[in-house]
C-alpha cells in the first residue's frame, strides 16, 4: 500500500503523517465519530510515541503500540463522543514522540447534525390546574432516517404519555396527562425512536412537572434532571424506565 505523506522539510523529525487534519462526516444520531491518522517513520532511527493528549474529555485517543522501526507505518485512532453536542466541532490531539521536542498536532473536525427536536422539552402544570393533557412534539431532523415508530414511557406513574403519529415516520405528538395537580412531582419522559433493521433505537428525553403550591418548597417524589437552557436534543443511552403507555 502506497502512502502520499506530507513531506515538509525535516531537521530531526522522522514521524511523518499522511494527514494531520481529518474532516469527518457524522451520521445523524451517531454516538461516536471515529477518525484515523496514519503515519510512517521516515528517518533511519526508531521512534517512540511517549503520550497523546486531547483538548477535550469527549475525545479518546488510542495507539496500537509505542515503538516503531525505520520505514514502519502505524496509526493513531481518535474517537469523538457526540453526547449532546451539535453543530461544528473542532478538536486537537497532541502526540509527543522521540523524534522532536514539540508535539505533533492532529486536528479533528466534524459537523454534528440534530437527530430530532422536542418542543417543548419541559411541560408544566400549575398547582391545582385542571389535569388536562399537554402536547410535546417530536420531529426528526432533515438528515435523520425515517422511523419505524416512536414509543413513550414515564419514570413516574403520575404522568401518562400517549404517542400520536402526525407525519408517517417523521413527526409525532406525545400527549402527556398528569393523574393529579394537587402535589408537586417531576417526571422524565423517555421517547424511543425505532429505526428498524439492525440499527439501534435512539432515546431522547423530555420532562414534565406539577408545580408546588405558592410559597412551598418542592420535595420531589421522582427525580428528573431538566435540560440546561438551549440544550440540543440528541440520543441518550437507554436506561430502564417503567412504561405507562406507548401508543400511536
Amino acid at each position: 500500500m502506497a502512502f502520499a505523506f506530507c513531506t515538509t522539510p525535516l531537521v530531526q523529525a522522522q514521524l511523518v503523517f499522511e494527514r494531520t487534519e481529518a474532516d469527518i462526516k457524522a451520521e445523524p444520531g451517531a454516538a461516536v465519530v471515529p477518525a484515523k491518522f496514519t503515519f510512517k517513520v521516515a528517518g533511519k532511527e526508531k521512534v517512540t510515541l511517549f503520550s497523546t493528549e486531547a483538548d477535550c474529555g469527549c475525545t479518546a485517543v488510542s495507539l496500537t503500540k509505542q515503538i516503531y522501526e525505520p520505514g514502519e507505518t502505524g496509526e493513531i485512532a481518535v474517537n469523538f463522543s457526540v453526547g449532546d453536542r451539535v453543530g461544528p466541532q473542532l478538536k486537537h490531539v497532541r502526540v509527543r514522540a522521540s523524534d522532536q521536542t514539540e508535539p505533533h498536532v492532529l486536528t479533528f473536525k466534524t459537523e454534528i447534525p440534530i437527530f430530532a427536536s422536542v418542543r417543548p422539552q419541559f411541560v408544566v402544570w400549575s398547582n391545582k390546574e385542571d389535569p388536562l393533557p399537554k402536547k410535546v412534539t417530536f420531529e426528526l431532523g432533515e438528515s435523520s432516517p425515517t422511523l419505524e415508530g416512536l414509543t413513550a414511557s414515564s419514570n413516574n406513574p403520575g404522568m401518562t404519555p400517549v404517542v400520536h403519529e402526525i407525519v408517517k415516520g417523521r413527526k409525532y405528538e406525545v400527549e402527556v396527562t398528569p393523574t393529579q395537580t394537587e402535589q408537586f412531582f417531576l417526571a422524565t419522559l423517555q421517547l424511543t425512536a425505532r429505526l428498524g433493521g439492525d440499527k439501534p433505537a435512539r432515546i431522547v428525553l423530555a420532562y414534565a412537572t406539577v408545580q408546588p403550591p405558592a410559597n412551598t418548597a418542592p420535595v420531589p417524589t421522582q427525580s428528573a434532571v431538566p435540560p440546561r437552557p438551549g440544550a440540543p436534543v440528541q440520543p441518550q443511552p437507554a436506561k430502564p424506565v417503567a412504561a405507562t403507555t406507548a401508543g400511536r
